[in-house]
């Protein structure tokens, strides 16, 4: 039986997500990390009609989440920008609606990352949230996660890299330094080969957004 693994990039900005992988082929997507409250599962039908977006529950709140979501936000966007956002309702709402994206019901294994600076605090916290329970996606639908790995978000830039070019780049004998400018955080990892330099690696609220 083949093990179903996928991935979920949740920046502050967009929500990355592999939707397929098959014979080493990777298809991914991604759509706004924004969440908007829904008065329930159908969401709301506007003027230019249904929007490319799913509605899911977090904690009895129906929240719309997708593609085309930023046609359901007012003029003012509020997206959680702190250190607390895996607490967040947004945070799973995002989750859920990646998962449902993906069509899987059970997932062996789901990579996902953390800021460098909030990796080995939070680390385990992030485990035991996406794998406390099923996660609602709605429809009556629940997604289990068997196994959860959280890596220091450029690290995956990393590996990626090292399955794009082989061994042959030497990757692995060298010093390394990866940089992941993102929507809230500007994070670097400084690794010897894939083993990572702790006190050479950070992230600071410098990203894009500032």
């Amino acid at each position: 039986m083949t093990m179903v693994v996928r991935a979920i990039d949740l920046g502050f900005g967009n929500t990355k997500f592999i939707t397929a992988s098959v014979d080493g082929k990777i298809e991914c997507s991604h759509f706004p990390s924004l969440a908007v409250l829904a008065p329930g599962e159908k969401g709301v039908v506007d003027l230019v009609g249904k929007r490319k977006t799913v509605c899911v529950p977090v904690r009895g709140v129906w929240y719309e989440v997708g593609y085309d979501v930023e046609q359901a936000a007012s003029a003012f966007k509020a997206r959680p920008r702190h250190e607390r956002y895996i607490e967040t309702a947004e945070y799973m709402a995002l989750t859920a609606g990646a998962l449902r994206y993906m069509g899987c019901m059970t997932i062996d294994l789901l990579v996902v990352g953390l800021p460098v600076s909030e990796y080995l605090a939070k680390r385990k916290d992030l485990e035991k949230l996406l794998k406390k329970e099923p996660i609602p996606i709605g429809g009556g639908d629940a997604v289990t996660i068997k196994e959860v790995l959280v890596l220091a978000q450029p690290h995956g830039a990393l590996f990626d890299y090292l399955r794009q070019h082989g061994e042959a780049t030497g990757i692995r004998e060298t010093r390394n330094l990866v940089v992941d400018v993102g929507y809230r955080t500007f994070d670097w990892l400084t690794t010897e080969g894939l083993k990572v330099y702790p006190n050479m690696s950070y992230s600071v609220s410098l990203g894009v957004s500032q």
